[in-house]
Order: C-alpha cells, then structure tokens, then sequence
C-alpha cells in the first residue's frame, strides 16, 4: 500500500509540476475577463466559487480516457462565481455587471442573448480570433435571488461539450447558453 501511495504522490507531482510550467498570463488573453474584483457578499447562501486555470485542467487530462476530452474543450481557463443575493448586495451586483458589460463593448465582444427585465438580467457573450471562439461570458441576475459570473477562456473552444458540463450553473441560466449552439459546438 505504502508503494501505491508513493506512486500516485509522484505522478500527481510530476503532473502539477507540467501544468504549472504551462501557467500564462491570462489577463493578456482576448477571451479573459476580470471576475476577481467581484465580491461574493458574507452574507450570500449557496455559493459557488470556482477557478481552474491552466494548471488544474491540465491535471483533470490524467483523469480521461477519451482521446477528444484530452484536449480540454480548448479551454485554457474557466471562472465561475454565482450566488445568491440579499437586497443590500443588489445594488453591488449591477454595479459589477454595468462594468463587465462596459468592457464587453469596448473589446467588441459579440452579444448572443442579452434579456433585460424588471427582476431580471442575463447576457451571455462570446469573443472570436478570426473564426476560433476564445472566450465566453456569462452574466446572469435575478433580483432577491442570485447573480453568476462566468467566465470561459480558450483557444478554440468547444462550446457544446460545455453546455454539457454545465459549470455549476442554475438551470435556468444553463438553458439559455445550452440553446445557443449547434451540435458542433458553434
């Protein structure tokens, strides 16, 4: 047992020690969007919060055994940050999204599906080198219940194979980005 367990050691080792000598400045990405300056408030209930970057999803390609899943979907990077949201967060929260959606424009993201209500917000954008897909946001609000930030980084990402993972994503909000590709992923 001892040998078995010093095997895995050194290969979860060796395939960190890949990984990170793969790490890159995403923030010089075109499909990267700044989501660390969103703050999850104390008080917000069901949380999530995750951040796999280069390193930890060249990890994950030990786990696959399909040849098309080894090649990451193309995704370089995924952030997701959704919770739920008590009326004082509210004003944050749009606040947030005003600026993402700012940037957006600036960097001529283009806009696949933008809903605009009294109680409710959700865009989700996608950013294109040529014709490769690089980059995916996702903004989603529902007031007096939650907020997602997701953002998805790649270098010619395979967007159906995300629809499937689903990222952590509430239903609703899942359904409207699984509608929006083809089975070829575009």
């Amino acid at each position: 047992m001892k040998r078995i367990g010093l095997v895995l050691l050194l290969s979860l080792t060796v395939c960190i020690g890949v990984g990170l000598g793969q790490e890159a400045d995403l923030s010089k990405h075109p499909g990267y969007i700044d989501l660390e300056k969103i703050e999850i408030p104390s008080t917000a209930d069901r949380v999530t919060d995750i951040s796999l970057g280069p390193a930890l999803l060249k990890l994950t390609e030990v786990f696959y055994e399909d040849e098309d899943a080894k090649d990451g979907f193309g995704i370089t990077s995924v952030r997701v940050k959704s919770f739920e949201i008590r009326r004082r967060a509210e004003e944050a929260v749009r606040r947030a999204m005003e600026k993402i959606e700012d940037q957006l424009e600036r960097d001529s993201w283009e806009s696949l599906i933008r809903v605009t209500g009294e109680d409710e917000f959700v865009r989700i954008s996608l950013k294109f080198d040529g014709e490769k897909p690089v980059g995916l946001v996702l903004l989603a609000y529902e007031t007096g219940d939650e907020a997602a930030f997701i953002n998805v980084v790649g270098d010619n990402i395979d967007f159906k194979s995300i629809c499937n993972m689903g990222l952590g994503m509430h239903s609703r909000w899942h359904k409207h980005l699984s509608d929006c590709f083809d089975d070829d992923g575009h």
